[in-house]
């Protein structure tokens, strides 16, 4: 089944909430995290702002001094992508510095249908002398195992759905990991959720990423577990499906034989 008709284009990304299993509405576009607070940069100093003429497309972390990784659908392979990264902001439309990307390289196994391999990394034109307000994440290793309810943050700057919440300053927010099982249960009528995916929710709802902050980061504990994915909800601040995000720990060698991570 070809979930990007289903879902619809995840070029954005946002944060939503917790499964009841309703199989209604797409996803829609410039939505961003939902029942989240404001953080600032030096409280999540990987997280980076991926941008195409100077405009937010996607989220990103930064994993080394000259590498980001983000969705693969956020960027295609490129010698020459016509990307570049803000990074060491609050805000995604000012402040810290933009570097442009150098090349773009996307998992060769991406399915743009399934978003299967969601993953993309990108090499910044020169490599980063860390101001304080700026750190990679660390990876995991291969063989990294995370418990179902697992706590984790994710982050970004995606629509909120509320006037009153600022939408050009970073956000977060709780999610809790979603048993494999239980989130295909979930998703049989949209899709597979494949090993290369990790679900994540909050237990009540209201919380989760939306588009806008596809590519962003989920962390545990300074360590990436997954990329912001895709989703099958609306953006609301009732209980939905479980966010989608790419499992790190399944591409882990990938990541080491392209960037040397």
């Amino acid at each position: 089944m070809n979930v990007v008709a289903i879902i619809s284009t995840v070029l954005y990304g946002t944060i939503l909430g917790f499964p009841n299993y309703s199989t209604s509405s797409k996803v829609p576009e410039n939505q961003r995290i939902l029942g989240g607070h404001e953080v600032h940069i030096g409280d999540i100093p990987y997280q980076v702002s991926v941008q195409l003429v100077s405009v937010h497309v996607c989220g990103g972390s930064l994993i080394s001094q000259q590498w980001v990784i983000t969705a693969g659908h956020c960027a295609a392979t490129s010698k020459e992508p016509k990307l570049s990264v803000r990074i060491g902001s609050t805000y995604h439309d000012r402040g810290g510095h933009v570097i442009d990307i150098a090349a773009s390289i996307r998992h060769p196994l991406y399915n743009e249908s399934t978003f299967d391999y969601d993953f993309s990394l990108l090499k910044l034109v020169h490599s980063l002398k860390c101001p304080a307000n700026v750190r990679p994440v660390q990876l995991p290793r291969e063989d990294a195992f995370y418990q179902d309810g697992t706590v984790c943050v994710v982050s970004g700057w995606g629509d909120t759905l509320n006037p009153a919440e600022l939408k050009d300053r970073l956000r977060a927010t709780d999610v809790a990991l979603v048993n494999d099982a239980v989130c295909q249960t979930a998703y049989v009528s949209f899709g597979t959720i494949t090993e290369r995916m990790v679900c994540a929710a909050y237990h009540t709802g209201g919380r989760d990423a939306c588009q806008g902050d596809t590519g962003g980061p989920l962390v545990y504990e300074n360590t990436l577990i997954g990329v912001v994915s895709w989703r099958n909800k609306s953006c609301t601040t009732e209980a939905q499906l479980p966010g989608v995000y790419g499992r790190v720990t399944s591409v882990r060698t990938w990541i080491e034989e392209i960037s040397n991570v």
